[in-house]
């Protein structure tokens, strides 16, 4: 592993390692508050702790924008769908 580097941040640091273990890094994307506050704070645990204690690497949480279509179209249909 190398040494520390200050300016690639946390995110950074999980990239590299994953890299260096040969492996590309897992990041999951939720919305913040969706489907609730309570909601969004259960699936982020969930995807973080995965099955069996493997989960995502990263955790991207996408902020509510008043226009939804900036979030791209994949994100639109999914919060339609469940909503």
């Amino acid at each position: 592993m190398k040494a520390y580097d200050p300016r690639l941040g946390i995110s950074g640091h999980v990239l590299r390692q994953a890299g260096e273990s040969g492996r590309a890094a897992l990041v999951a994307y939720l919305p913040v508050g969706f489907p609730s506050v309570p909601g969004s704070l259960a699936a982020m645990r969930a995807v973080i702790e995965g099955t069996d204690g493997v989960g995502a690497d990263l955790v991207e949480i996408g902020m509510p924008y008043s226009d939804p279509m900036m979030d791209g179209l994949a994100a639109v249909r999914n919060i339609v769908e469940y909503a």
